[in-house]
């Protein structure tokens, strides 16, 4: 673990998130953030959010978190890079993401290495979630 801000430091964060950003790039590799730290964070995402990076490697948020940052995704970004990494997702989490991203998005990043429930067949269903502008 590199750091120990876990759930309570991400319900702390979360209500310091200005309202009107634009940019966001948060990283919390190692932090201990879960699934109700995530969804505290997701749940105060700026609805004019144009670019966002969330770096979560190792941290335990499976698919349960997954889901909840999935279904606060901004409707306006067109740059998002989710490092999930070793976070505990299985193929639900990811299906939740595929399903929630936004329809003019121009920039994809997922790092999903360490998911070891994903097969092929998920990943395709990815890919053919994927928005038509990239």
């Amino acid at each position: 673990r590199w750091c120990s801000i876990g759930r309570e430091g991400a319900v702390i964060l979360s209500q310091r998130i200005p309202p009107g950003l634009k940019r966001l790039q948060l990283g919390f590799r190692g932090c201990g953030i879960d699934s109700q730290g995530i969804r505290a964070l997701a749940e105060r995402l700026p609805r004019d959010l144009e670019q966002l990076h969330l770096g979560l490697r190792g941290c335990p948020i499976g698919s349960e978190g997954a889901r909840a940052v999935a279904m606060r995704l901004p409707k306006l970004l067109v740059d998002l890079h989710l490092e999930l990494r070793d976070c505990r997702l299985c193929a639900a989490g990811v299906r939740a993401i595929a399903e929630q991203l936004p329809r003019d998005l121009r920039l994809l990043q997922l790092e999903l290495s360490g998911c070891g429930a994903m097969t092929n067949k998920d990943v395709g269903a990815l890919m053919c979630k994927l928005p038509p502008t990239l």
